[in-house]
Protein backbone atom coordinates (compact mmCIF):
# COMPACT_ATOMS: atom_id res chain seq x y z
CA UNK A 1 0.00 0.00 0.00
CA UNK A 2 3.00 2.38 1.03
CA UNK A 3 4.55 1.38 -2.20
CA UNK A 4 1.87 1.93 -4.14
CA UNK A 5 1.05 5.59 -2.87
CA UNK A 6 5.33 6.33 -3.32
CA UNK A 7 4.60 5.36 -6.89
CA UNK A 8 1.57 7.57 -7.12
CA UNK A 9 2.95 10.34 -5.90
CA UNK A 10 6.34 10.34 -7.66
CA UNK A 11 4.02 10.03 -11.10
CA UNK A 12 2.16 12.78 -9.91
CA UNK A 13 5.22 15.09 -8.75
CA UNK A 14 6.78 14.38 -12.33
CA UNK A 15 3.78 14.97 -14.02
CA UNK A 16 3.50 18.22 -12.50
CA UNK A 17 7.39 19.33 -13.73
CA UNK A 18 6.62 18.50 -16.97
CA UNK A 19 3.90 21.14 -16.95
CA UNK A 20 5.89 23.90 -15.14
CA UNK A 21 8.63 22.99 -17.76
CA UNK A 22 6.22 23.03 -20.96
CA UNK A 23 5.05 26.15 -19.72
CA UNK A 24 8.08 27.96 -18.73
CA UNK A 25 9.46 26.91 -22.24
CA UNK A 26 6.35 28.32 -23.98
CA UNK A 27 7.14 31.55 -21.88
CA UNK A 28 10.92 31.22 -22.49
CA UNK A 29 10.11 30.97 -26.85
CA UNK A 30 7.84 34.08 -26.34
CA UNK A 31 10.79 35.77 -24.53
CA UNK A 32 12.93 34.70 -27.15
CA UNK A 33 10.68 36.34 -30.22
CA UNK A 34 9.89 39.95 -28.24
CA UNK A 35 13.73 40.43 -27.63
CA UNK A 36 15.95 43.24 -29.38
CA UNK A 37 18.36 42.65 -31.23
CA UNK A 38 21.02 43.53 -28.75
CA UNK A 39 19.24 41.97 -26.32
CA UNK A 40 19.60 38.30 -28.26
CA UNK A 41 23.19 39.58 -29.38
CA UNK A 42 23.83 39.86 -24.93
CA UNK A 43 21.87 36.63 -24.47
CA UNK A 44 24.27 34.48 -26.75
CA UNK A 45 27.32 36.10 -25.92
CA UNK A 46 26.54 35.36 -22.49
CA UNK A 47 25.92 31.70 -23.03
CA UNK A 48 29.04 31.28 -25.06
CA UNK A 49 31.44 32.78 -22.55
CA UNK A 50 30.08 30.77 -19.77
CA UNK A 51 30.97 27.57 -22.05
CA UNK A 52 33.95 28.61 -23.48
CA UNK A 53 35.91 31.08 -20.52
CA UNK A 54 36.23 34.06 -23.20
CA UNK A 55 38.68 37.03 -21.93
CA UNK A 56 37.44 40.44 -22.17
CA UNK A 57 38.42 41.29 -25.12
CA UNK A 58 37.24 37.97 -26.81
CA UNK A 59 33.63 38.61 -25.20
CA UNK A 60 33.67 42.23 -26.80
CA UNK A 61 34.84 40.66 -30.31
CA UNK A 62 32.24 38.47 -30.05
CA UNK A 63 28.94 40.63 -29.05
CA UNK A 64 30.31 42.44 -31.95
CA UNK A 65 29.67 39.34 -34.16
CA UNK A 66 27.08 38.17 -32.39
CA UNK A 67 24.98 41.69 -32.79
CA UNK A 68 25.57 41.59 -36.84
CA UNK A 69 24.08 37.97 -36.65
CA UNK A 70 21.90 38.56 -34.72
CA UNK A 71 20.72 41.89 -37.51
CA UNK A 72 20.93 40.11 -40.68
CA UNK A 73 18.71 36.80 -39.01
CA UNK A 74 16.00 39.99 -37.90
CA UNK A 75 16.37 40.95 -41.63
CA UNK A 76 15.20 38.07 -42.94
CA UNK A 77 12.76 36.91 -40.73
CA UNK A 78 11.19 40.46 -41.46
CA UNK A 79 11.90 39.83 -44.97
CA UNK A 80 9.94 36.68 -44.98
CA UNK A 81 7.02 37.82 -42.88
CA UNK A 82 6.54 40.89 -45.79
CA UNK A 83 7.21 38.08 -48.82
CA UNK A 84 4.28 36.01 -47.06
CA UNK A 85 1.82 38.62 -46.30
CA UNK A 86 2.34 40.20 -50.41
CA UNK A 87 1.70 35.98 -50.89
CA UNK A 88 -1.51 35.94 -49.32
CA UNK A 89 -2.82 39.25 -50.52
CA UNK A 90 -2.08 37.71 -54.40
CA UNK A 91 -3.84 34.94 -53.48
CA UNK A 92 -6.63 36.64 -52.36
CA UNK A 93 -6.61 38.71 -55.35
CA UNK A 94 -6.91 36.10 -57.51
CA UNK A 95 -9.80 33.99 -55.40
CA UNK A 96 -11.98 37.38 -55.22
CA UNK A 97 -11.65 37.29 -59.24
CA UNK A 98 -12.61 33.34 -59.53
CA UNK A 99 -15.54 34.21 -56.96
CA UNK A 100 -16.76 37.10 -59.37
CA UNK A 101 -16.11 34.95 -62.45
CA UNK A 102 -18.41 32.19 -61.03
CA UNK A 103 -21.04 34.48 -60.02
CA UNK A 104 -21.26 35.41 -63.77
CA UNK A 105 -21.56 31.86 -64.76
CA UNK A 106 -23.68 30.24 -62.25
CA UNK A 107 -27.16 30.81 -61.22
CA UNK A 108 -27.69 31.88 -57.62
CA UNK A 109 -28.75 28.52 -56.87
CA UNK A 110 -25.46 27.29 -58.07
CA UNK A 111 -23.38 29.74 -56.78
CA UNK A 112 -25.23 29.20 -53.04
CA UNK A 113 -24.70 25.46 -53.90
CA UNK A 114 -21.31 26.02 -54.60
CA UNK A 115 -20.65 28.07 -51.74
CA UNK A 116 -21.50 25.50 -49.35
CA UNK A 117 -19.46 22.83 -50.63
CA UNK A 118 -16.61 24.74 -50.49
CA UNK A 119 -17.16 26.02 -47.09
CA UNK A 120 -17.44 22.28 -46.41
CA UNK A 121 -14.19 21.42 -48.57
CA UNK A 122 -12.02 23.92 -46.32
CA UNK A 123 -13.27 22.59 -43.13
CA UNK A 124 -12.38 19.41 -44.26
CA UNK A 125 -9.12 20.68 -45.12
CA UNK A 126 -8.76 22.49 -41.47
CA UNK A 127 -9.62 19.34 -39.86
CA UNK A 128 -6.84 17.41 -41.98
CA UNK A 129 -4.08 19.94 -41.44
CA UNK A 130 -4.88 20.03 -37.51
CA UNK A 131 -4.83 16.14 -37.81
CA UNK A 132 -1.96 15.84 -39.61
CA UNK A 133 0.03 18.09 -37.47
CA UNK A 134 2.84 17.13 -34.83
CA UNK A 135 0.71 17.12 -31.49
CA UNK A 136 3.63 19.50 -29.76
CA UNK A 137 2.97 23.37 -29.33
CA UNK A 138 0.03 24.51 -31.74
CA UNK A 139 0.59 23.92 -35.37
CA UNK A 140 -0.35 26.70 -37.32
CA UNK A 141 -4.06 27.45 -37.30
CA UNK A 142 -5.16 25.15 -34.62
CA UNK A 143 -7.99 26.09 -32.05
CA UNK A 144 -6.80 23.33 -30.10
CA UNK A 145 -5.38 24.00 -26.96
CA UNK A 146 -1.91 23.28 -26.59
CA UNK A 147 -0.93 19.87 -25.50
CA UNK A 148 -4.58 18.77 -26.75
CA UNK A 149 -4.58 16.49 -29.30
CA UNK A 150 -7.54 15.36 -31.79
CA UNK A 151 -6.08 12.15 -31.11
CA UNK A 152 -6.17 12.40 -27.52
CA UNK A 153 -2.74 11.05 -27.08
CA UNK A 154 -1.47 13.78 -24.59
CA UNK A 155 0.85 15.64 -26.97
CA UNK A 156 3.34 13.13 -27.79
CA UNK A 157 3.35 13.23 -31.78
CA UNK A 158 5.21 9.86 -31.95
CA UNK A 159 1.73 8.37 -31.30
CA UNK A 160 -0.20 10.33 -33.45
CA UNK A 161 2.18 9.10 -36.16
CA UNK A 162 1.50 5.71 -35.00
CA UNK A 163 -2.66 6.19 -34.93
CA UNK A 164 -2.03 7.73 -38.32
CA UNK A 165 -0.20 4.37 -39.44
CA UNK A 166 3.03 6.53 -39.98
Amino acid sequence: MKRGLLIAATVIAMMSQSATAQQQTAENRHERRTQSVEQRAQRMTDRQAGDLSLTAEQRERLYEANLKLAESQRKIYERRREEERDRMADMQKHADKYDHKLREILTSEQYAKWQAAEQQRKEQMRRKRHDAAPCKGRPMGCKQAKGKCANNNGGDSRACQRSAGN
